[in-house]
Parts: structure tokens; sequence; C-alpha cells
């Protein structure tokens, strides 16, 4: 059946009517109802083209269809067009024109070769609407797509009459680690080989009763190819077709993250329980009236209480009565403060009825409707008070000691300054006064007393310099450790009483203070304990750095001491004391008869000043 028949026309006047009435299709059209020649010549053209694209009939009339046509759209026109005069009857064809204001139009076209007139009739369509619908569907399914891997959701249809796989999803695909290159079809026997080994007999056994499977629910574990495991959820719907089942439809949800999730949460209650019913601490919640409103079960093991014997009770009436105002004082600052970590220890009633001393922390967490009340997390201390009650008085006991032995120290010092100034300095002053008489009386050997006077004066002002030199610390911001010690030898030198040598090795120029002043200290008591004790004659002291070790040396040769003799005097542990202070190490080796020598190694790099 032609478009357009002619033949049908039997007078002028009827033929005039139906070319008319043709006519009159074609511009009422909404579509572009047109003629072309096998050359691709617009013939006739409905008055929809000037709506459409722009043109009128007349203008696209004897112009060349595929001229209009898109660049990227002329090729497959052409064959298309070849296809239709070969006798092809096309129905749905697309391609784009370009309208006269160069906008491109999507049609969609019907067309029809007649052999007999060589003419092809076509209907050409917006194709605009259909293109907008079709991009709303693609982006709807885009977007569904895209809610289904969000929700890690995918479906699939089972034949049971075929007994094959209808349609899978790719999210389906997605879901159990596998690719469709590698798994055409979704077969029953490939899903089964996917599920966990524990949860396969009793799929299979329900995969094959349909009463269960109507509306079935199930969770079970699928073993990925790279050996993951996850967890699904899904849901089946039997179809039935003539009463019989034709058809099961499924939907299967990820729900691995969540699976793991809940199975972490578990563990970490579990975790947190354990710690709870087995830590040192012992955890309640207080209302703010100060009544238990919950007790962990750990206060049995450290307070001999049931939980549920303390819930109720209010904590004021089990803590010690000179401790309650204190406590209660603390307390109160949770009412403004959300944590109070510093809570005053406080002495707590045990089962036993002993008091126990506790150091607590506390947590304000009545905006937790979960929890409603003051978190405190209690420790026993007892023991701890016990030791420290024990050391402060052992502290005070040392103190006392020390405090007696420096005075003991500092009396035996002025008693020893009182002797050498009696012994010493106050003789050599009377013998001065004596000769200064005599010269008074006009003694005839005046000139020999003078000068036997000032060689005395002179003796008695090297021994006062002497003393002074004992007693005062060196100038440590103008001099270094070698020539602090090197003035120290020379005012015992004074003395007359030893020959010190004295050697120097290494670089003491950053020795720091701290350290300087110690082996001053140290080198200035031993010396006068050789003074005092040792019948010296010789002394050898060397001083040198190696490997950032400062090594003080002291020799004598006078009469020695058995080290482990009981010793009333407190040099050697000052000197012990003031080597330990500087991270360092003082031996003393000495025999009676054999002289004694000090050894005194110090480190330098954590004293080193920057």
């Amino acid at each position: 059946m032609q478009p357009f028949p002619t033949s049908d026309f039997t007078s002028p006047d009827s033929s005039l009517n139906g070319q008319r009435a043709i006519q009159k299709i074609m511009d009422f059209s909404v579509d572009i109802i047109c003629t072309i020649d096998k050359t691709g010549i617009f013939l006739k053209v409905g008055a929809a083209s000037q709506k459409l694209l722009g043109y009128a009939p007349g203008e696209l009339v004897g112009m060349q269809s595929n001229d209009l046509v898109y660049c990227d759209d002329k090729l497959v026109s052409q064959e298309t067009f070849s296809q239709i005069r070969n006798g092809l009857e096309v129905t749905y064809f697309e391609n784009r024109f370009c309208s006269k204001d160069g906008s491109i139009i999507p049609l969609v076209w019907s067309a029809r070769w007649d052999e007999e007139e060589q003419i092809m009739y076509c209907v050409a369509r917006d194709g605009r609407e259909k293109k907008k619908v079709e991009q709303q569907l693609v982006e709807k399914q885009e977007r569904l797509k895209k809610v289904y891997q969000m929700a890690r959701v995918a479906g699939w249809e089972y034949d049971l009459l075929n007994k094959s796989t209808h349609w899978a999803s790719d999210q389906l695909y997605e879901i159990y680690g596998i690719s469709r290159e590698e798994y055409p079809e979704f077969s029953q026997t490939v899903y089964l080989s996917l599920v966990h080994p524990d949860d396969r007999d009793r799929l299979q056994k329900d995969l094959s009763d349909f009463s269960v499977l109507n509306n079935y629910f199930t969770e079970h574990r699928m073993i990925r190819p790279n050996g993951q495991v996850i967890y699904v959820r899904q849901w089946i719907e039997v179809v039935f077709k003539d009463n019989i089942p034709a058809l099961l439809k499924g939907v299967v949800q990820d729900i691995t993250d969540s699976r793991l999730a809940d199975q972490l949460l578990m563990a970490n209650e579990r975790r947190y329980r354990t710690l709870v019913q087995n830590g040192f601490d012992m955890i309640g919640i207080l209302d703010v009236e100060g009544n238990y409103l919950y007790v962990a079960e750990s206060v049995y093991r450290i307070l001999g209480y049931e939980p549920k014997a303390l819930v109720g009770k209010n904590v004021f009436d089990l803590v010690h009565a000179n401790d309650v105002v204190r406590l209660a004082k603390s307390f109160s600052r949770l009412f403004t403060e959300t944590y109070v970590d510093d809570l005053e220890p406080f002495r707590f009633l045990n089962a036993k009825g002993e008091w126990r001393w506790l150091e607590s922390k506390a947590i304000n967490m009545l905006h937790d409707s979960a929890v409603d009340g003051f978190v405190i997390n209690s420790r026993d201390i007892t023991d701890k008070k016990i030791l420290q009650e024990r050391f402060e008085k052992q502290v005070t006991e040392w103190q006392k000691r020390v405090n007696k032995a420096t005075i003991q120290a500092q009396e035996q010092e002025r008693a020893q300054l009182g002797k050498e100034l009696h012994d010493n300095v106050n003789q050599v002053l009377t013998t001065v006064k004596l000769y200064t008489e005599l010269c008074l009386d006009k003694h005839p050997d005046q000139q020999l007393l003078l000068e036997k006077a000032t060689t005395y004066l002179s003796d008695c002002i090297n021994e006062i310099r002497s003393i002074s030199k004992r007693l005062s610390s060196p100038t440590l911001g103008e001099i270094s450790l070698a020539d602090s010690i090197k003035e120290l030898v020379g005012a015992l030198k004074l003395t007359n009483k030893l020959q010190i040598s004295l050697t120097v090795n290494g670089d003491h120029a950053k020795i720091s203070q701290e350290v300087h002043l110690g082996v001053y200290r140290i080198i200035q008591e031993h010396m006068t304990n050789i003074l005092k004790h040792a019948e010296a004659a010789r002394v050898n002291i060397t001083i040198s750095v190696c490997d950032f070790t400062l090594i003080v040396k002291i020799k004598d040769d006078g009469k020695g001491f058995d080290i482990n003799a009981q010793r009333n005097g407190i040099g050697i542990n000052n000197m012990q004391g003031r080597a330990e202070s500087l991270n360092g190490k003082l031996t003393i080796d000495s025999k009676p008869t054999a002289g004694c020598t000090l050894t005194l190694a110090i480190p330098l790099e954590e004293v080193v000043e920057a």
C-alpha cells in the first residue's frame, strides 16, 4: 500500500480533490511528510518543516536531502537510503538534521520506496522529546544503579522450567567478586560453589523446597574467588504459572561491613566487660545525691561487696567521718566541671569492716540518657598510702640525721679552724708580739728580731690564706677547672707540709660549672683528709679528659687505712654523694702502711654545656 495513491482517482475533479486532500494532510501533520526521488532530492515537503527545521516547504523542494544531514550521520544515512531503494521498508531510523539556524535536530524516520514511480515516501518525526525521555531514563537507571551500589543490593531471576538464569544484575557479579567473562551464565552450580561450606547444605535443602522458598529470607556467607569471606542477606520469591513454580526472583544485599561492625562491637563489648570485671579499678555510677545506680563486678574483688549490695546505698554512708566533708566538697565540682581527675583520696568501709583508702576520678554524664549520672572510677591505694607514710617517716628520720651530721661537720670544721688558728696563727702572732715588745724595749738585736717577726708574719699570712682557700669556692666563672686545682695546690703548698705534683691532660674548657665545683670540692675534701690523717710526705694529682670522661687520680704515700673499717667522719660519704650526683664513680684503694689512691670518673656528655 503506497502512502500517496493516485491511481484511484478516475476524473480530473476527483484527482484534483485527492491531491488537495493529500497536501492538506501533509501540511496539517505535526511530522514532516515528504517525497524524495532516487537522487535524494526533495520533491514535496509538508508544512511541518517550517517548525522543525526552519525551512519553508518551498525552500526544501529541489534541495539535496543529504546536504541537511549532520556530518557525523551522512554515511549511515546514505547507506540506509540505498537499502530503502532496494526494497527495505524502514519504520524506525534515527539521524540528525541541521536546521536553518544551525541547531542540530534529531529526527526519527519511517520510509518506503515506490519502485513504479521511483519515489521514496517519508515521514520524519521530531526526535528531541524522545531523546529527552531516553536521557531521563538513562539518568534514572544510573541513579538506581548507584543506589544499588551504595546499598550493596543486587537482583537475579532463575527460570525453573528451563533451569537457567533468566537475569543477573551487574551488582550481583560485583558482590560475589566474579566477572561475566569468566561466568557468562550465573547458574545455580556457580552460586552453590561460592557458598561457604558451613552454610551450603542448609541452602541446598532450602532451594529444593518451594514451600520454604516463597517469601524466603536468609543470611549466609559466601567465599569470593580471592578467598575473602563476605556476608549476604537474601530474599527469594517464587512466581507460579498455572499453579506450577515457574520463576525464582531474588534480591541479594552485601552486609559484610554491617556484620563485621557488629562482630567488632560485640568483641569490644566483651573486652570492655572483661576489663571492667577484672581491672584494678572499681567503676560505679552515682546519681546527683550520691546514691549508687550501678556498680561493676570488680567491687567484689576490691572491697568484698556484691554489686547489688551497694546499688541504692549512699556513698557518704560508707566514707570515713573525717573524710566526708572533704569528699563532698570535691564531689560538688562535678556540677560545674565535666571531668574531675583529682578527687581527694578518702577512706571507704569494705565488707570486712576495714577502712581502705580510695583514689578516684569522676565524669559528669548527666547529659547522656543511657548513663544519667556521675561515673566514678576508684582505685584502692591503701598499700600505697602505708608505703608513703613509711617513706615520709624515713625521710624525716634521714633529714634529722643529715641535719645532725651537718651540724657535727660544721662544729668539727669550726673546731679544726680554731685549733689551726690557736696552734699556728695564734702562736706565731704571740711570737711576733714578743719580738715587737723587745724591740720597743731597745733590745740590742733589734734588726734580727724585726727580720724574724717579718718572717713569722709572712708565715701567718700564708697560713690564713691557706685556711681561706679551703673555706671558699673557686671563681668558676673566670678560670678553668685546671686553674682552680692549681690555685688549690698552691694554697696547700704554703703549709709546707706536703710535696704536691699536679699533672693536667686534655681540654677542660667545656666542663660545666656543676662538674667544676663538684670535682673541686672532692679534691679539696680528700686533700684535707690527707693533711689531717695520712701523715704523707708526697701527693701526686693527675687530671685528664679521655673519651668524654673526666678522670681524677690522687695518690699519696701516707700510712693508709682499712677501707672496710667503720669510720666516724662523713668526708668519704660526702665525696661519694657528690660523685653520684654527677653520674660519676668514685673508688678508694688503701691498705694500712700502703698509702691511698682515689680515682674519680665522671661522664661529660650528659653535663657538657651547649
